[in-house]
């Protein structure tokens, strides 16, 4: 890969032998390395030549300059692109992990690391930098982002990270094997292109009107029909950019995510009625994210439910809409995506009164 010989990690952290692991198992599949033992001694060497360092390992915990404020300190003194930002983290530091995803880190990997795992997300890392093409991207639909309607703006984003967190998650489980074939042998590629899909979920809401997709209150059975429909036509939507982008595995996800995140594992969902593994597990990733949001998220016709009140919720009410193997993962790290909610519900009050005052 092209970018593996132009670009250099950045791998920073104060234990020596952890620098010294990652520097040798990267090395061995000749992806050049520099390290640095603290964060601000990180900082200066990215800083020095930011070109040159695309992507960034860093220790969360450090004496001098964490994860956290290195993370801050690139973000407020550099424009996109960002580097890639891997963080190495420990059980038991959930909500730190929260807060420098929530700023920006791409990825997350917790001690111990296994080569094969390292080398993974240091390649899905290269995949991610050299395949955005925001033209192609730009043809996607994107008028949900430019609307009105700052819940579905707030949700999608929300979506999108709890739907990359959970992937992660998922592939760093040995004991998972449903990975669908297509990315048994790219497996860099599957976060990114749920997160994509997964920011995407929503997009066929464009096409439904105004008047039903912005109603301050609950929908009757008709207008419920004519929502649900919003999965159908986002589809349509990424079937024309299929046509036109037949190799393109990214779309096909995308498409996946947006017809198929209101299948239920029972069979009892729309627009198909797909039933277990009929559902790409992508789909069933991101109908476990989307619920979980939609839950923590306030509604002008109800209060947003806490991230522990909403788990209690899916848990009580699951009775076969999720995948149960993906679900008892999602509540394995519920302290994890319970930081990550509040750290998210905080942003957006912060948000929506910004643009009160506008």
């Amino acid at each position: 890969m092209d970018d593996e010989k132009k670009s250099t990690v950045l791998v920073i952290d104060d234990d020596a032998l952890v620098r010294n692991y990652i520097s040798s198992v990267l090395k061995k599949f000749h992806i050049a390395v520099e390290t640095a033992e603290n964060g601000e001694e990180g900082y200066n060497i990215f800083k020095a030549s930011p070109e040159s360092h695309k992507i960034v390992i860093v220790d969360l915990m450090m004496s001098v300059m964490g994860g956290l404020e290195f993370i801050e300190k690139v973000r407020k003194n550099y424009m996109p692109p960002y580097p890639y930002i891997i963080v190495l983290t420990s059980k038991g530091e959930e909500d730190i992990v929260a807060e420098c995803l929530d700023l920006g880190a791409n990825d997350f990997l917790t001690k111990p690391i296994t080569p094969k795992l390292l080398v993974t997300y240091v390649r899905k890392a290269f995949k991610t930098i050299s395949m955005i093409d925001p033209n192609l991207l730009l043809e996607i639909p994107t008028k949900l982002m430019e609307s009105k309607d700052l819940y579905t703006v707030l949700h999608s984003e929300n979506v999108r990270l709890y739907s990359s967190v959970l992937s992660k998650l998922l592939l760093q489980e040995t004991d998972y094997v449903d990975i669908d074939e297509a990315y048994r042998n790219s497996l860099y590629d599957f976060t990114y292109e749920i997160e994509v899909g997964a920011l995407l979920h929503d997009t066929g809401k464009i096409a439904i009107p105004d008047l039903i997709w912005m109603k301050p209150g609950r929908y009757s059975p008709e207008e419920r029909k004519i929502m649900e429909t919003h999965t159908t036509k986002g589809a349509l939507a990424m079937t024309n950019l299929i046509n036109r982008y037949p190799t393109s595995t990214i779309i096909k996800t995308c498409y996946e995510i947006v017809r198929w995140h209101h299948e239920r594992w029972d069979g009892k969902g729309y627009p198909d009625g797909l039933k277990g593994k009929e559902i790409p597990i992508s789909a069933r990733i991101v109908a476990i994210a989307d619920v979980f949001d939609a839950l923590t998220t306030r509604r002008i016709y109800r209060n947003e439910y806490s991230p522990e009140q909403a788990l209690e919720i899916m848990i009580n009410e699951e009775d076969g809409h999720f995948d149960p193997e993906i679900f008892k993962i999602f509540l394995q790290h519920d302290k994890l995506f319970t930081a990550l909610a509040k750290s998210r519900m905080t942003a957006q009050i912060l948000e929506i009164q910004k643009l009160s005052k506008l």
